[in-house]
């Protein structure tokens, strides 16, 4: 049996089954009866609207075989515990809602099964929004692990409310505990600028960004960089200080050593369905689909356009322009009806709720959400028509009654068993709306005159009180205005806003927020509303919880030291820190559309898309890479990034947190070191073949001298004149290989000291290199010649002799080494008006193409020469000596058929 809560309000016998049959077709909830064998015998509308099905494929069914169960879901052990006495509640999928079933088992008396009651709430916003709770704290939790600042909050004292793990990660300070003051760990000196900086932050609303000292309890000094904001409470006063600090002790060390500066940055976004437009001016700037589906315009169609052109005329445009924007220009975040006009010319009602897009920059526009509404007012109307039509009906009925008085006595017994059903529905229908799962409550007056038995519960409160006491009582009085309004204009016949939430505050003291939706009704034949109450407490206090957790959250983000952005699966960028454009030159605003690829140096994208593979494939569970990414100005900057996925509630990822540090300095410092490496490597090659050139070179003429002395020494009175004269010419010979070598290393010392000795003195070319001809004559061999030419009237030359005869003396010299099989060696001098043309050519080796490009370097000799000896100095010392003259020199040559080189000296100097 169920209690009588309608015992001091009885339903009027004229009213009773209509009113149960309102409250029953339009409660919100899901509401069906079934028979105690599990069929279903009645449904109300928004069980239809909800499952797409209509009357016929419902009515009739068995409960656990109506078409929205899957095959694996059907209720029916809970049901069945029903039947046999137990209240059952479950969630269910029923056409792609979450839905919350409770089936209550109905007596008529002990023992007696009577009927099932289902009734049903979606609970799809609900789990959306614990899901987007769960999401945002698994960010949150990602950040807070992933990077190296340290986070706090501070109450208005600065007493340590929170602090996060890198304190202990990265300072390794076991002494940080909430409640303690922060300023005990600052430097002394740091600590009372630092104490009077937090405080103009309070006063001042404003954040800060500082730099002191922190004392670690082993006495150790670090550097920290903080960045402070404040958070408002809800009368504007500052609650909270949330500081984002960062170990620059490195970077200091780093700046007095290299003077480097490094930047760091990051983002996310948010995701809304339905019809959402973001306006700017008036005019419309953005829409998603559901508005151009609603509206029936395509997006490239209404980009631009002002509002006024979708309203049906300008007085409705000025209406809804003044009840959805405040006087700042804001939009207002009660949901308001709004008319719209169609492409076709319908006009259609919504339900607008606004927002600004910054509610400190009125100027950056607002973003609205709208609902088509319809069906509800069609609903409406409808109603009012079955009253119009049901009262037709009764007075047709009466008349035929009067007309057909000699079947009274039948028209009696008629009307017996007409009552006797009726009373049976009304029972019926009192049992669904006693035990619905929504509150339902008629209002007249200033009273209630009738509330069921969830209503009373969610008011808190006897019913003899509510009954009695005016309802607006109930009621938290910020919200009474709202409620007194609706109700005075819905009586008036007046178009209201349907949907909305307000306060009650029960007889314990707590307060619960309910969801009401109402229409017109008569009651007792005087004007009423029939009101539906739903308690929206939890989802409320969710979305309290789910802004405070995103105002953290990008709170973080946003002033984080750290480079950092969140990008979707395919590497497009959803949202950056200002310290990622920063670094990279862009504005934040530039991001949009753009992926990591387009920053990402095109030798680095083969890699970088084969990280992010192994990322969405699982391989790995994260990726850090050193790479280059390209700034805004083309120019290149070294970071070391690390990205980890973020994965939604069924393992998939959808979306990357991604952060970087740049280390363009410590690559440039590395490449510093790489050449200062090889430049040893080179010195120490030098080195070697120094010691290897000089120990070989001078072995030869000493074996030759040591040898030559032991003759003399033993048996010069034994030889003949003409033999100690061969000895003693070879030992000269030897002593003029020896300084001939000396001279060649002394000169290339002085040429690497910079110090070689230049004197240009006017010189006559053609006297100069006739004598060197004749003086090279004499060491040529017996298949040798040596020929001179030279073009008559060269005119003097600024030169130096002796360094002439380094440069020109060598190449003879090479000729004559160079061509062991004899042949022609050609000396030519050519004068033109501004250089002098000297060549020198063989018909000996010849140079490989492989060593002619190193031929001038210090100690360098082909690959080709075998045993002929040599110092690797003296094309060197040629290249230097033609240098100080302001000349060049080039070579041609091929292997076996000879070299020739070419010096070009200038006729006059500039000094």
């Amino acid at each position: 049996m169920f209690p009588d809560s309608t015992s001091s309000a009885s339903f009027p016998p004229a009213d009773q089954a209509r009113f149960l049959r309102l409250a029953f077709d339009y409660s919100a909830s899901l509401s069906m009866v079934l028979t105690p064998d599990g069929m279903v015998a009645s449904v109300n509308r928004a069980t239809l609207f909800l499952s797409g099905l209509d009357q016929a494929q419902v009515t009739g069914q068995r409960f656990t075989e109506l078409p929205w169960w899957k095959a694996d879901n059907a209720p029916e052990a809970q049901v069945a515990r029903c039947m046999a006495g137990e209240k059952v509640r479950f969630e269910a999928e029923v056409a792609a809602h979450r839905v919350e079933f409770t089936v209550t088992p109905v007596f008529a008396e002990p023992g007696h099964l009577e009927a099932l009651v289902a009734t049903g709430q979606d609970i799809g916003v609900r789990k959306f929004i614990e899901s987007e709770m769960r999401a945002r704290e698994e960010v949150f939790s990602l950040i807070e692990e992933n990077i190296d600042d340290l986070i706090a909050v501070l109450d208005r004292e600065g007493r340590r409310l929170f602090n996060s793990r890198s304190y202990r990660r990265v300072l390794g300070d076991e002494r940080i505990v909430p409640g303690q003051y922060s300023f005990d760990a600052i430097h002394p000196e740091d600590r009372e600028r630092i104490r009077a900086v937090f405080q103009r932050v309070v006063e001042s609303g404003k954040g800060a960004r500082e730099e002191y000292r922190y004392m670690l309890s082993d006495g150790s000094v670090r550097f920290i960089e903080s960045q402070s904001n404040v958070i408002f409470d809800a009368q504007g006063e500052v609650s909270r200080v949330v500081v984002i600090g960062r170990d620059i002790t490195e970077r200091r060390l780093a700046e007095e050593a290299f003077q480097r500066v490094v930047s760091l940055q990051q983002a996310i976004m948010r995701v809304t369905t339905g019809a959402v437009l973001y306006v700017r001016d008036r005019h419309l700037h953005w829409m998603n689909d559901g508005w151009c589906h609603m509206v029936g315009y395509t997006r490239e169609e209404m980009e631009g356009v002002s509002m006024q052109a979708f309203f049906p005329s300008e007085a409705e445009f000025l209406a809804a322009r003044t009840a959805i924007y405040d006087a700042a220009g804001r939009a207002r975040a009660e949901p308001h009806v709004v008319y719209y006009r169609r492409r076709n010319g319908e006009v259609f009602p919504t339900l607008v709720t606004g927002a600004p897009f910054d509610p400190q920059r009125p100027e950056l526009g607002n973003v609205f959400s709208m609902t088509d509404i319809t069906s509800l007012i069609e609903a409406q109307q409808e109603v009012k028509r079955l009253n119009a039509d049901l009262t037709r009906r009764v007075e047709e009925r009466t008349a035929e009654l009067q007309a057909a008085n000699h079947h009274l006595t039948a028209e009696i017994a008629e009307r017996e068993r007409y009552e006797l059903a009726l009373r049976q529905s009304e029972e019926k229908y009192r049992l669904v709306v006693e035990y619905a799962n929504e509150g339902l409550a008629v209002a007249q007056g200033p009273c209630l005159k009738f509330a069921n038995a969830k209503c009373v519960a969610l008011i808190g409160r006897p019913l003899e009180e509510i009954y009695r006491t005016p309802f607006i009582e109930f009621i938290h009085p910020d919200d009474r205005p709202r409620i007194v309004e609706n109700y005075r204009r819905r009586l008036a016949g007046d178009t209201v806003e349907n949907h909305y939430t307000f306060r009650v505050l029960r007889l314990d003291g707590e307060r619960r927020w309910l969801q009401i939706s109402a229409v017109a009704i008569e009651w007792e034949k005087q004007p009423a509303t029939l009101n539906f109450l739903s308690d929206v407490t939890e989802r409320k206090d969710a979305e309290d919880a789910l802004l405070h957790s995103e105002t953290r959250f990008h709170a973080m983000f946003n002033n984080a030291a750290v480079a950092m952005s969140l990008a979707d699966p395919q590497g497009r960028f959803l949202e950056v820190n200002d310290c990622w454009a920063r670094t990279l030159g862009y504005g934040v605003e530039e991001f949009a559309g753009m992926t990591i690829f387009d920053i990402t140096h095109p030798e680095e994208r083969p890699t970088s898309q084969q990280n992010m593979g192994r990322l969405m494939d699982k391989q790995v569970s994260a990726t850090r890479m050193e790479k280059r990414y390209l700034r805004k100005d083309g120019s290149v900057v070294w970071v070391d990034v690390a990205v980890t996925p973020i994965y939604d509630r069924d393992g998939t990822i959808e979306a990357m947190v991604g952060g970087f540090v740049e280390i363009t300095e410590r690559k440039r410092a590395e490449e510093e070191i790489r050449r200062a490496l090889e430049k040893e490597k080179e010195l120490n090659e030098l080195k070697s073949k120094f010691v290897s050139m000089t120990s070989h070179e001078f072995r030869t003429p000493l074996s030759t001298i040591l040898s030559s002395a032991e003759l003399l020494e033993h048996y010069a009175d034994k030889l003949s004149p003409a033999d100690r004269a061969e000895i003693l010419h070879s030992i000269q010979m030897a002593v003029g290989r020896m300084t001939s070598l000396l001279e060649d290393v002394l000169v290339i010392g002085r040429v690497e000291a910079g110090k070689m000795h230049f004197s240009p003195a006017p010189l006559d070319l053609n006297e100069f290199c006739g004598g060197l001809a004749n003086e090279f004559k004499r060491h040529l061999s017996a298949t040798q010649r040596l020929e001179f030419r030279a073009e008559a009237g060269c005119a003097e030359v600024p030169a130096d002799a002796k360094l002439l005869h380094h440069i020109f003396g060598n190449l003879l010299s090479n000729a004559i080494k160079y061509s062991p099989d004899g042949g022609e060696i050609a000396f030519s001098l050519t004068c033109r008006a501004d250089v002098a043309q000297i060549e020198v050519a063989d018909q000996g080796i010849g140079i490989p193409a492989e060593d002619q490009e190193r031929l001038f370097e210090t100690f360098h000799r082909a690959g080709n020469v075998g045993n002929i000896s040599g110092t690797g100095l003296g094309l060197s010392i040629v290249k230097h000596a033609v240098d100080l003259h302001g000349g060049t020199i080039g070579v041609t040559s091929a292997v076996g058929q000879g070299t020739r080189f070419t010096v070009r000296l200038p006729v006059s100097r500039e000094d």
